[in-house]
């Protein structure tokens, strides 16, 4: 159980606040501007551990302060907001990452900088104990709390002014006041991981059912797509994910390609580790709900461009300006690069290279189908009505008006099918086969997809693109646009 002691800080002598004053008014108004502009936050990839270890004890001096936050392009416009900091370092977003092994004792010190938000601090206690602890820190003030990690796992931490004491209520400048505490197995070689925070920020609250807020950002380690990190890795290698939603919505999230073993599912309390090999669920899509916590390992099998994104299409529109406006205006005949300029917000990109380790594709006879892309009836510009129709030969699949939903397309589990998509839109379009592993050129995300010199394209009206595939293993999968997915 962790222990806070007293306060730390106390206030400054009036002679020292005079002082202070004298020394601004002697600045200049130029300077003191400067003086006071925020500093501006820098972006943790939470692949460096936080305080100093010594002797089996971390010491962790953390700081709550302002400043100015960019999860677009560093020369983009940001905002200000609150972030956690190492003292005497860079304040970061996420906030830095506490990792240590099973049973080491944690000496954590919280000074609040903010000048007027006394907040509530949680996370910062042992798990596996009996109680869990919060405490709060008043402006200029410091705490201090010891407690030994517990049960290992995938955990955080965060902090909320006393007026919005809820993670998944955090409004504007608060919403970015989370870090991640990672608790590795006592006498297991530390895996190599990556540990990913999603948040949210928008200027206004978000109400289920309502318009989402204009300004807003819903980002990944700090950053929003097409400005998250790009990772590489090789046919083969071993990729192992801790992710945290410490944001207020729902994030189902989707592996193009492959599926992957969930390691564990868990919360800022408690976390349930599987046991290796043993895990109860593969998954091509999992939900991550405010608060909550997952790992995955992944076997990259097959080179190419891979997204791994959030499944809700309203969270990967493109972003609004964070200085207001409109989304820059894309064509709507489309044919470019879809996942750069027509996607937004939780998205990651993985390139794979090497050789493939799955069988190579048979060169045989396959099974041709055709899937037409379509304009219904009782539809308008701005809210079009599409669908689909199926074919085989001289036959089509029977499907009334309208064409909503789509046809089932039955095949067979290791029988070769070549699905060309045929598109009678007045505008571009794509399919991407959710949860079909496949070659990368046909997963469906224009301008992204394939492999370098070999891309896959949009599919412009009254053209067509051949998808060509052998599922693996049988199951219930969909296929759906990827591009323009609000729209289409």
């Amino acid at each position: 159980m962790p222990t806070p002691l007293a306060p730390l800080a106390g206030p400054h002598s009036s002679l020292a606040a005079f002082s202070a004053l004298c020394v601004a008014l002697a600045l200049g108004r130029g300077a003191l501007e400067r003086a006071v502009s925020p500093e501006q936050i820098a972006i943790n990839d939470n692949r460096t551990r936080a305080g100093t270890l010594q002797n089996g004890v971390l010491t962790v001096r953390l700081e709550a302060r302002e400043g100015e936050w960019h999860p677009d392009r560093d020369s983009d416009p940001g905002v200000v907001v609150q972030a956690f900091a190492e003292q005497g370092k860079k304040a970061l977003i996420p906030g830095p990452l506490i990792r240590v092994k099973e049973g080491t004792e944690i000496h954590a010190f919280l000074r609040n900088a903010l000048v007027k938000d006394t907040l509530t601090l949680h996370g910062l206690y042992q798990r596996g104990a009996a109680a869990v602890d919060t405490f709060q820190v008043k402006p200029n003030e410091t705490r201090e709390v010891r407690f030994v990690a517990g049960v290992p796992g995938t955990y955080y931490y965060w902090a909320a002014p006393n007026t919005d004491p809820v993670l998944g209520r955090r409004r504007g400048a608060s919403a970015q006041l989370s870090g991640a505490i990672v608790i590795e197995p006592r006498d297991v070689p530390a895996r190599n991981d990556r540990v990913i925070v999603m948040s949210l920020w928008s200027d206004s609250t978000i109400t289920i059912g309502a318009p989402v807020p204009r300004r807003n950002r819903i980002v990944m380690n700090g950053k929003a797509w097409p400005h998250t990190e790009r990772l590489s890795y090789a046919v083969g290698d071993t990729v192992r994910f801790r992710l945290i939603n410490a944001g207020e919505a729902v994030h189902p999230m989707h592996l193009h390609g492959f599926y992957f073993r969930v390691d564990s599912r868990g919360d800022e309390r408690v976390d349930t580790v599987f046991a290796p090999n043993a895990s109860p669920r593969m998954a091509v899509t999992e939900r991550l709900t405010p608060g909550r916590t997952f790992s995955l390992t992944w076997l990259p099998t097959r080179a190419g461009n891979w997204l791994f994104h959030c499944h809700d299409n309203l969270h990967i529109l493109p972003n609004f300006p964070l200085r207001g406006g409109v989304r820059p205006a894309v064509p709507s005949n489309h044919v470019a690069n879809h996942a750069e300029e027509m996607m937004g917000g939780p998205v990651m990109g993985f390139h794979v290279k090497g050789r493939d380790m799955d069988p190579a594709e048979p060169t045989g006879a396959r099974r041709k189908l055709r899937l037409v892309a379509h304009v219904d009836t009782g539809h308008s510009e701005s809210e079009p009505a599409y669908g689909y129709t199926l074919h085989e030969g001289s036959a089509a699949t029977p499907t009334a008006k309208p064409f909503l939903p789509g046809p089932t397309v039955v095949l067979k589990r290791g029988q070769p099918v070549s699905i060309t998509v045929v598109n009678k839109l007045p505008e571009a379009t794509a399919v991407h086969w959710h949860g079909i592993e496949l070659d990368s050129y046909f997963d469906g995300v224009a301008g992204f997809s394939g492999k370098s010199g070999r891309i896959s394209p949009a599919i412009a009206p009254r053209d067509s693109f051949e998808a060509r595939f052998t599922p693996p293993r049988s199951g219930t999968f969909i296929y759906h646009t990827h591009l323009d997915e609000v729209r289409q």
